[in-house]
């Protein structure tokens, strides 16, 4: 009884490992088009999608001063 649950469980482990390794090359694999409408600042900018949704994209680790 033990070992048929030890089986069952590795089965479900080993599926959702799959399915999380096959979501994440999806993701990686995306690549959205976008424009650039804005800068913010030297590390800080705001990008147009496709779709018309807009959002600010930060760079991290980008060292510049800050426009006032």
């Amino acid at each position: 009884m033990f070992a048929s649950r030890a089986l069952v469980a590795l089965a479900v482990i080993a599926a959702v490992s799959a399915v999380g390794w096959w979501l994440g090359e999806q993701r990686r694999t995306a690549n959205p088009q976008v424009r650039v409408i804005e800068v913010i600042d030297g590390d800080t900018i705001v990008v147009a999608f496709a779709d018309g949704s807009t959002d600010t994209i930060r760079l991290l680790g980008v060292d510049t001063p800050k426009v006032a």
